[in-house]
């Protein structure tokens, strides 16, 4: 192997496990932090439901059944056209079914903007779940609690519901380094891309910062376990690279330098491997250094992983870490092209 290639890949295999090992701490020192207290007065939340406006779908009877006072509680159920139609669902919270977006799709209502539910929302606090996601009972509070006017965005934890087959453990415990580096990097202060899913916004904060630049860079993460929101795994890997690559295009397009980075820096230290890997298989003089850099980059993305692991209850992913190691280095560059090249539906945040 040339020297100038041995130096990169040890460069940027080093910079990933130091990296990781930093984030993994922080995480550690995050799930440690004393849990929020109860507020005096619990606010009023609007919890946007994307179930393409219907209101009778199993996402909106769960939050119904949340340990939340249902006087404080309402639901926004997207839909076309200018409907503003309101009714208190069986469990007393109210059920509103809104439009949030003009002559909608079907697949536009699964992604609405924030920034526009927080105009027809009612409530102090706005909250967004994906679409057949699975909350604990405590997972509003959880989440209000933490969202105040100086932590006006507040993000929380998605989990992939596995059923332990293969390409959804490999999908979960992709996502599960992905909590623990966002996790431990929000603790230590580095800037971080709030996810679409589980995420709740300050109204008042929000309606007073026209643009949303200024709120992204206000975000934080809470890692708690109480919080996390199940959704289910991809179906195919068409899929999942899919996924991987509409997550790289909105953190290359984040307003935050080191957002940008951050995103960068993966699918280049995937890109290298993966070519490195390649011409290992021609080149014998190749594959010790090549192996070397895997096995590192493994064992950091195992030191990154557990701590998330444990605090999620999904240690037996781990198990899988080979697998997940050798689809991504597949994968990631795959989306990383993909992102340039596909046309993704445009969510503001």
């Amino acid at each position: 192997m040339p020297f100038p290639v041995l130096l990169v890949l040890i460069l940027l295999v080093s910079v990933y496990g130091v990296l990781a090992g930093a984030a993994s701490l922080g995480f550690i020192r995050a799930r440690r932090q004393d849990p929020a207290p109860d507020l005096p007065e619990w606010p009023s939340v609007s919890v946007v439901v994307p179930t393409a406006g219907n209101p009778d779908n199993e996402t909106v009877q769960q939050i119904q059944a949340c340990d939340y006072p249902t006087e404080r509680l309402e639901i926004l159920v997207p839909a076309n056209g200018p409907v503003q139609h309101s009714f208190r669902g069986a469990a007393g919270a109210a059920v509103r079914r809104v439009s949030v977006l003009e002559d909608s799709t079907e697949a536009s209502l699964l992604s609405v903007p924030l920034e526009s539910a927080t105009e027809v929302a009612e409530g102090e606090i706005v909250l967004r779940m994906p679409e057949e996601g699975t909350v604990p009972s405590g997972w509003i509070r959880s989440m209000v609690r933490r969202c105040t006017p100086d932590t006006p965005i507040v993000s929380g934890p998605t989990v992939v519901d596995h059923e332990d087959l293969f390409l959804p453990r490999l999908h979960a415990l992709q996502r599960l380094g992905a909590l623990g580096f966002t996790g431990g990097a929000s603790y230590v202060g580095v800037p971080v891309h709030p996810g679409l899913a589980n995420v709740t916004v300050h109204v008042d904060a929000s309606r007073s910062h026209p643009a949303s630049t200024d709120m992204r860079r206000a975000a934080t993460f809470t890692p708690a376990a109480d919080a996390a929101v199940a959704v289910p795994p991809v179906s195919s890997f068409a899929e999942l690279v899919d996924r991987q690559a509409q997550w790289l295009r909105r953190r290359v397009q984040a307003s935050s330098w080191s957002v940008q980075g951050q995103a960068g820096g993966l699918w280049l230290l995937h890109t290298v491997l993966f070519a490195c890997s390649i011409v290992a298989v021609a080149l014998p003089a190749w594959r010790q250094p090549t192996l070397i850099a895997l096995l590192g980059k493994m064992g950091a993305d195992t030191v990154l992983s557990l701590p998330a692991a444990n605090h999620y209850d999904q240690r037996g992913l781990l198990r899988s870490i080979v697998p997940s190691e050798l689809m991504l280095v597949f994968t990631l560059p795959i989306a990383g092209v993909w992102a340039l090249v596909a046309s993704f539906p445009e969510v503001e945040f």
